[in-house]
């Protein structure tokens, strides 16, 4: 007897994650920590969604260290690939990208409690450095599904039906989500630190200047804090 036949499959109300391999990662790390570095011994830091740890101000897009600048590089290429990746008619040429952009240091049993990043298209984070841990999720990321029923009667092994889902991406990784996903991140019992570089990412509408019809700086630019 003849099977029914798939037509498609529509990934309806998805959390689209999306992994990029950034290049030339080892030497690009090398100049992140040392300019992190430097601005550990400049700031005390402050206090988001961390607990302990360290957590730089969010004007990373807009320092001007080689690392720094780089990264807001890779970081633009990303977005552009994500947003293509989930809207393929999308106009590049008609939207800006506002961004924000921040360190996270976690040492030994630090952690950053359940969040989310509201007012922006996308969040992401870019590992600069992930200690190995004796707690296999340890320094993990875990992604929470806000879906009321989802785990009822689930598939096992499906991450579609699992309320939650966790990884630990390899230095030179960047994660790219939606802003709404919760997340959160494991605390790690290792001697090294974990750093990473978390940012947002706002996708605008270009501005018109003057009567040229051009559109804004194609480069990620600062965005203007939300209320």
């Amino acid at each position: 007897m003849a099977m029914p036949a798939l037509l498609s499959l529509e990934p309806l109300f998805a959390s689209p994650l999306l992994r990029f391999g950034v290049p030339d990662a080892e030497g690009l790390n090398a100049m992140l920590l040392a300019e992190v570095s430097a601005m550990r011994a400049a700031s005390p830091g402050i206090a988001r969604s961390n607990r302990q740890g360290w957590h730089s101000a969010t004007d990373l897009f807009e320092r001007t260290e080689p690392g720094c600048a780089l990264l807001r590089r890779h970081v633009l290429d990303a977005a552009r690939q994500a947003a293509l990746a989930l809207a393929p008619d999308l106009d590049l040429a008609a939207i800006a990208v506002q961004g924000e952009a921040w360190v996270n240091v976690n040492g030994p049993g630090a952690f950053n409690v359940p969040h989310e990043h509201p007012g922006w298209t996308f969040s992401g984070c870019y590992y600069v450095a992930m200690p190995e841990t004796a707690e296999a999720r340890g320094g993990a990321i875990e992604f929470l599904d806000t879906r009321m029923g989802v785990a009822a009667f689930g598939l096992a092994g499906s991450d579609t039906f699992s309320g939650k889902v966790a990884c630990r991406p390899a230095p030179g990784e960047m994660l790219i989500f939606p802003c709404w996903l919760k997340h959160w991140v494991y605390p790690h019992d290792a001697a090294a630190e974990r750093v990473t570089i978390a940012f947002n990412l706002r996708c605008v509408p270009r501005r018109r200047q003057g009567g040229s019809g051009g559109g804004a700086t194609a480069e990620v630019r600062a965005a203007d804090r939300p209320s």
